[in-house]
């Protein structure tokens, strides 16, 4: 990380213009940037709301991740 953050030649943006750092070699490539995730305390969420207002803004979803670089 201290590579990507101190070099000049892996500043980069992505593909939403987003300021990014990247270092593509012949071995691996490492991407380094910054993800942002809310969290909302849901029990505070289910007393504002009653249950059926509830199951209407919530949603659960799962995927399958395989990063390989």
């Amino acid at each position: 990380m201290e590579f990507l953050n101190e070099t000049e030649g892996c500043e980069a943006v992505d593909k939403k213009g987003k300021p990014i750092r990247r270092f593509i070699g012949n071995v691996f490539k490492a991407t380094l940037s910054k993800r942002e995730r809310e969290t909302v305390n849901k029990e505070e969420v289910k007393k504002l709301l009653s249950e059926d207002d509830y199951a209407k803004v919530s949603k659960v979803s799962s995927y399958p991740v395989l990063r390989i670089d």
